[in-house]
């Protein structure tokens, strides 16, 4: 849990930059995660790794988020056939088409039969 008042805290958050609450940008990371789900990790055997996680922008409470993701390489297993991984690059805006954030992972994958 993030205690910082600037994600809960109206009078607090007023008067800083923003103007008002952001929404925890780790709340922002898993929801951009869990909207790929069903695209690219619905059977995966792990997610091998997050990296180079860049919040770009500030989310705010009532937002809509909306992400994509993009295979950048496939890589076969070297010592499984039946495995591969897929390296991905998600990124994920607002509604008003503002970029907020972009992070790039590993997916182990299970392969289509030969």
């Amino acid at each position: 849990m993030n205690t910082n008042p600037i994600h809960f805290d109206e009078n607090y958050a007023g008067q800083l930059q923003h103007g008002r609450c952001l929404v925890n940008g780790i709340l922002v990371f898993a929801i951009a995660v869990g909207m790929s789900v069903k695209d690219v990790s619905q059977s995966a055997l792990a997610n091998l790794d997050y990296e180079n996680i860049r919040h770009l922008g500030p989310t705010f409470h009532g937002d809509t988020i909306y992400a994509e993701s993009e295979i950048l390489a496939v890589t076969p297993s070297q010592s499984k056939r039946d495995r591969g991984v897929l390296y991905l690059e998600t990124r994920a805006w607002n509604q008003r088409d503002e970029q907020v954030l972009v992070f790039r992972r590993h997916v182990l994958v299970p392969r289509r039969p030969e």
